[in-house]
């Protein structure tokens, strides 16, 4: 599923795939702290959201963390999205 996020920093392309690979190589502590605050928001940890709804990805992280951390993932998410299709 591809679906595309308007967020504060612009359209973002949300891919299931690549979103959980991306999490996935973000460091460990990063990691949990994205797990702990959105169970502390929805019960749910961020695979779970990703599988479900990874249209909804932006909006889930800025209600966890606030709209500026959501922003900070999106960028790095983004870039490194620019960065493996240029490899």
């Amino acid at each position: 599923m591809m679906a595309v996020a308007k967020t504060h920093i612009g359209e973002v392309k949300m891919s299931r795939g690549k979103l959980l690979e991306f999490y996935s190589s973000l460091e460990n502590s990063y990691r949990t702290v994205l797990d702990v605050r959105l169970a502390r928001t929805y019960g749910k940890r961020f695979e779970e959201i990703v599988l479900e709804a990874p249209d909804n990805i932006y909006e889930a992280l800025s209600r966890a963390l606030g709209r500026h951390n959501a922003d900070v993932f999106m960028i790095m998410y983004a870039r490194w999205l620019q960065r493996k299709a240029v490899s």
